[in-house]
Parts: structure tokens; sequence; C-alpha cells
């Protein structure tokens, strides 16, 4: 990896140690307040928190975007298409965010584990 790609990488690699730090320092207090926060599972909230479909696998290169550039070079998403439903079906809601958000961290130009 090149000076350049990795100096890219550290801000995002501080942000998660920086998160790290804040929620997980004290575990139980964590998970205590976590589990407070979790809303009492009802007939209202059971469907509130109903299965949907789900592509299942949101990563880089399953997201196709259509570019414009302007005079000044400056890049503009004009589109964005999903590819490859292999994975799909149905899954809680939020399951795609959280999967995109995981593979955005990982580097695979990091040879040893983990991939950051």
């Amino acid at each position: 990896m090149s000076k350049t790609e990795n100096a890219a990488w550290r801000p995002s690699l501080e942000t998660f140690q920086k998160i790290d730090e804040l929620f997980f320092k004290d575990q139980d207090k964590f998970f205590h307040e976590y589990m407070e926060l979790l809303p009492a599972l009802n007939e209202d909230t059971v469907k509130e928190e109903a299965v949907v479909f789900c592509h299942n696998d949101t990563q880089e290169n399953n997201l196709m975007h259509a570019f414009t550039t302007d005079t000044n070079g400056v890049k503009e998403i004009n589109e964005v298409k999903i590819i490859d439903f292999e994975y799909s079906g149905i899954n809680h809601r939020g399951v795609d965010l959280a999967g995109y958000i995981q593979e955005a961290c990982i580097n695979y130009a990091v040879e040893t584990t983990p991939k950051y």
C-alpha cells in the first residue's frame, strides 16, 4: 500500500478506534444502556421491526455509480444502480446498511488480518 493510500485510510481507522474507546471502555455499562434502549416487543413494535427484502451483499463492487464531471473536474453522482442479487432475500431492516459499513472498513490491500 502506498503512503497516499495509507494516509487516506488513517482517518477512518482513527474514527473507529475513537468509537471503540467511547463505547466499549466500560462494556458492562454500554451493554446495560444498550439493553434499556431496545424497544419492548409487543404487537405494534413487532410490525415496526418486521423483516424486509434485502440485498445482503452491499459491498462497493455491487453499487454502480453514474458520474458527471463539471469544468473544475469535480465528480457528482447522478445515479446509483444495485447489481448482483444472488444473496438477496428476507432479512432484518438495517442489514444492508450495516453490511455496507462493515465492507467499507476492509482494506484488501492489507495482507494481514484484520484487513484495516
